[in-house]
């Protein structure tokens, strides 16, 4: 009676086949969520820049926001923002998706939500 002695090659390719997939997928996700903290950066830059503030027109705010996150190479539709005023400012409240392409014709979609209040 022969005892076993180590993996099967069928269990070995297996084995690595799931290490790719596991590979790839944080491959793809990890840089979604690199963006996301980015536009965190952006949303408490337009402040303290004093270029946005509780006097800015909606209109504006869209257009730098839009014109950052262009400048950073960040690919995400300002479609979706909400910009309300309330009485001590402006609010920006924006969800919005982000997409990266997994395998073949497999995306990976993550879901963000932002929200800054600007007050000066």
């Amino acid at each position: 009676m022969k005892t076993q002695q180590g993996m099967s090659s069928v269990t070995f390719l297996s084995l690595i086949l799931v290490g790719v997939i596991l590979l790839r997928g944080l491959l793809v996700i990890v840089p979604i969520y690199f963006d996301d903290m980015e536009v965190g950066i952006i949303l408490d830059n337009l402040e303290e820049s004093g270029k946005v503030g509780n006097t800015t027109s909606v209109r504006d705010v869209r257009a730098e926001l839009a014109r950052r996150l262009s400048s950073n190479d960040i690919r995400v539709s300002v479609d979706g923002v909400v910009i309300t005023r309330e009485r001590g400012g402006v609010v920006l409240d924006w969800t919005y998706e982000n997409r990266g392409h997994f395998l073949g014709n497999i995306d990976v979609v993550l879901t963000f939500h932002q929200r800054k209040e600007f007050t000066k």
